[in-house]
C-alpha cells in the first residue's frame, strides 16, 4: 500500500515525538547523575562537551550520506545507534564509562535533523514552514511528558539505570516503526502518482540511481561537496543559527545545576520545569501556522522573536524566584519554538535539492560546536558566578539579534535597488 505525502509527514511527525520522548526521559538526569558519579561543574561541562565534538564530526557525514543512500536508511541507522549509546550510559558505573557511552549517541544521534530534510525533500517550499511547525509541535509532546516519568522513576533504586534503558528501547520501537511503516521516499504516493516533492516544480532524483553513485569513501569526507552549497545566499542563516544555538545552549547547559543550587530544587521539580517547557513549545510549534500570516516576511518573524528571546534569557537570568523563573520561561519556550521553524524554513528554501542533506549536516555541525563548547564555558562560567551561564547566553542572543537585523536590512536595500 502506498502512502500519501500528507499521510508520511503525519507518520514522520510520530517519529519525531518518539525520539524526543525517549531523550526527554534522560537528558535533564545527566548532569545529576554525574554529579552523583562525583564530577565538579567543569567535569560536567567536559563530558557535555563529548557530544558536541562527535556531532561536529558526524553531521556533514551523516548528512551527505543520506543525500546518496536516502534519508530513512540513515535515520534507522541513527536510531539504532543512539539506542545503543543509551543502553551504555544505563550501565556505566563510573564517570569514565558515562562518559565513554555517550560516544554513540554523540556519532549516531542526528534523527531530528534527517527527519526534517526527509520532510523537506517531500514537502513544496509553500508548506514548509507549516510542516516544519507540526513536526516541532507533535516532537515537544515528547518533552511534555519524558522529564516528568524520568524524574519519578529516577528517585527509585537504580533509577537513572532504568530510565536509560527505558530510553533506549523507546529509540529500538522507534527503529521498528520507521523499518515497518515509513516508505522510501520514491514510493510514496500521491493522487495515483508516485511523486515527491521537491522545491514547487523540481523532483529529486531516482533514489536508485544515487544509490548506483554512491562512493561511500567520497561520501566519509563530509565536506566533499561544499562548493556546490550556495554560501552568498545562506552565510547569515548558518551564523545566526550558530549565535543563537550557542546562547540557549550555554544558558541550558547548567540549567538544572543552576535551579538546585539558587532554589533547591530536586529531579522531580525538575522534570515538572521540563514538561512545561515541552507544552509551551508544542503549543507554539503548532500554532507557528496562525502566526506566519502575522508578518509580511520569514525574516520579520524571526527577529521579532530573536529580540523577545533575548529579553526572556535576561529576565530569567536575573529572575530572584523560582516562580519568576517559570514565568519568563513562557516568552523563551515561544520565541525558542518559533525561531526553530524560521531558521530550518530559511535554509532549506535557500538550498540546492542535491546537496540539502549536506547543507543540513554543515548546519547541525556548527550547531555541534555549540553544543561542544557551550556546556564546558557553562561549567567555567558558573564556577566564577551563578549568574555566568545565563550572562553569556544572553550575550550571544544579542549578537545573533543583530546579525538578524543587518542581513533583513542587506535584502531589503538590494530589492530596492533591483
Amino acid at each position: 500500500m502506498k502512502l500519501s505525502i500528507q499521510q508520511v509527514q503525519l507518520l514522520i511527525c510520530l517519529s519525531g515525538f518518539l525520539d524526543l520522548f525517549g531523550v526527554a526521559m534522560l537528558y535533564p538526569l545527566l548532569i545529576h547523575h554525574a554529579k552523583e558519579m562525583g564530577a565538579s561543574p567543569s567535569q560536567v561541562g567536559y563530558f557535555g562537551s563529548i557530544y558536541g565534538c562527535l556531532q561536529f564530526f558526524s553531521s556533514p557525514i551523516m548528512g551527505q550520506v543520506s543525500d546518496h543512500v536516502g534519508r530513512r536508511t540513515i535515520l534507522m541507522l541513527s536510531l539504532v545507534g543512539t539506542s545503543f549509546g543509551y543502553f551504555a550510559m544505563g550501565v556505566a558505573q563510573d564517570i569514565v564509562m558515562l562518559s565513554i557511552a555517550r560516544i554513540p549517541s554523540g556519532l549516531f544521534k542526528h534523527s531530528q535533523s534527517l527527519s526534517r530534510t526527509y520532510l523537506a525533500d517531500i514537502t513544496p517550499k509553500s508548506q514548509r514552514s507549516t510542516i516544519f511547525g507540526l513536526f516541532n509541535s507533535v516532537s515537544s509532546l515528547g518533552f511534555i511528558i519524558g522529564p516528568t516519568i524520568g524524574g519519578y522513576i529516577s528517585v527509585t533504586e537504580n533509577g537513572f539505570t532504568k530510565v536509560a534503558i527505558l530510553s533506549s528501547s523507546i529509540f529500538l520501537c522507534n527503529f521498528l516503526f520507521i523499518y515497518l511503516i515509513i516508505p522510501v521516499q520514491n514510493t510514496i504516493a500521491q493522487n495515483d502518482q508516485i511523486t515527491i516533492a521537491q522545491n514547487d516544480n523540481k523532483v529529486l532524483k531516482d533514489e536508485n540511481k544515487r544509490q548506483k553513485e554512491f562512493n561511500l569513501l567520497q561520501c566519509l569526507n563530509g565536506f566533499r561537496n561544499i562548493h556546490l552549497i550556495p554560501w552568498h545566499l545562506v552565510w547569515d542563516v548558518f551564523l545566526i543559527r550558530f549565535l543563537l544555538s550557542f546562547s540557549i545552549i550555554l544558558f541550558r547547559a547548567n540549567f538544572t545545576s543552576v535551579l538546585m543550587y539558587r532554589f533547591n530544587t530536586d529531579p522531580i521539580t525538575n522534570g515538572y520545569i521540563m514538561s512545561f517547557n515541552g507544552i509551551l513549545s508544542a503549543i507554539t510549534a503548532f500554532s507557528v501556522r496562525w502566526i506566519i500570516p502575522c508578518f509580511s516576511t520569514n525574516s520579520s518573524l524571526h527577529n521579532t522573536f530573536a529580540v523577545v528571546m533575548v529579553t526572556s534569557l535576561l529576565c530569567i537570568t536575573l529572575a530572584s524566584s523560582l516562580n519568576l523563573v517559570v514565568l519568563f520561561l513562557i516568552p523563551l519556550c515561544i520565541s525558542s519554538a518559533v525561531l526553530r521553524v524560521t531558521n530550518a524554513t530559511a535554509m532549506f528554501n535557500k538550498s540546492n535539492a542535491e546537496v540539502m542533506g549536506l547543507l543540513n549536516g554543515l548546519g547541525d555541525t556548527l550547531t555541534s560546536v555549540a553544543r561542544a563548547l557551550g556546556p564546558l564555558i557553562a561549567g567555567v562560567a558558573q564556577e566564577m558566578s551563578i549568574y555566568g551561564p545565563g550572562v553569556c547566553g544572553t550575550g550571544l542572543a544579542v549578537i545573533g539579534t543583530i546579525v538578524g537585523f543587518y542581513s533583513s536590512n542587506e535584502i531589503i536595500k538590494k530589492e530596492h535597488r533591483e
